[in-house]
């Protein structure tokens, strides 16, 4: 696998830590012979024959209106390194949240805050939240789809905004979708960028977030997108499968990361 900074490492532990506990979650069941009703499998939300369609609620009131733009800027909060940052953040989407979605709130501020965004709790809740958001506050719904090692439905252009990402994983491998957004006086094309390592990505891009789903499941995330130039790709290893993630995590497995396999598109947000 390419080498890391510890900041990117960071980035990359967020991911690995809820793929390992979905990895074991999923390696259980298998065991068991039986099917997880907690966790969420491709058939349960179909990819969008419309990548950007937007949400179909009327405009938000002034207090769900706060409160969209508190869960937005929470997701965008944990891409910090700053525990601060983060804090302020999930308190205010808690102290805006509507009395019909609060519960589910404070559900996945609590996971999330305890580092459990792989557990069956946080998973559920989040679920129901990034529904929520795309009914109630009317964000874009975009829904793709992964697999070794491509992505299928991703568009070309986006609006500016907030939208809700859902990740469809029709792979044998865990994948995730992460945006980035290029620096403005980047000039190198797509082959230029899919051959650097992660450290040379990330010195000319910013992470915004993205979605994360384990092999036959959906995750999803939401994101608030100014307008300019994107990457979305996969950081993980080939080789990703859940039985293979903690030797991923302790180091033991090497790997090519997926976007440097096709794993990698750009994407013109306006």
């Amino acid at each position: 696998m390419n080498r890391t900074t510890s900041r990117h490492r960071q980035l990359l532990h967020r991911h690995f830590g809820r793929a390992l506990t979905v990895a074991a979650l999923t390696i259980s069941a298998a065991a068991c012979g039986g099917d997880d009703d907690t966790q969420r499998t491709t058939d349960a939300r179909p990819a969008s024959t419309s990548p950007a369609t937007g949400g179909t609620a009327a405009t938000p009131d002034a207090d769900a209106l706060a409160f969209c733009d508190a869960a937005v800027a929470a997701e965008a909060a944990t891409m910090s390194e700053d525990p601060a940052v983060i804090e302020a953040a999930f308190v205010a989407a808690a102290e805006t949240a509507p009395a019909d979605i609060k519960p589910v709130v404070d559900t996945v501020i609590a996971e999330a805050s305890a580092g459990n965004q792989g557990s069956p709790e946080f998973t559920t809740a989040y679920d129901v939240l990034t529904d929520w958001a795309i009914s109630e506050c009317g964000f874009a719904d975009v829904e793709v789809s992964a697999s070794e090692y491509a992505f299928t439905g991703l568009p070309d252009t986006l609006e500016a905004g907030p939208l809700v990402l859902g990740l469809d994983n029709t792979g044998s491998e865990l994948h995730q979708l992460m945006l980035l957004r290029l620096r403005d006086d980047v000039t190198a094309d797509l082959a230029e960028l899919s051959g650097r390592d992660e450290g040379g990505i990330f010195a000319v891009s910013t992470p915004v977030g993205g979605a994360f789903a384990a092999p036959g499941e959906h995750g999803a995330g939401m994101v608030d997108l100014p307008p300019g130039r994107y990457l979305a790709l996969c950081l993980l290893p080939t080789g990703a499968t859940p039985e293979n993630m903690p030797m991923i995590e302790s180091g033991d497995h090497d790997g090519m990361a997926h976007y440097t396999v096709g794993m990698i598109d750009d994407i013109t947000v306006i």
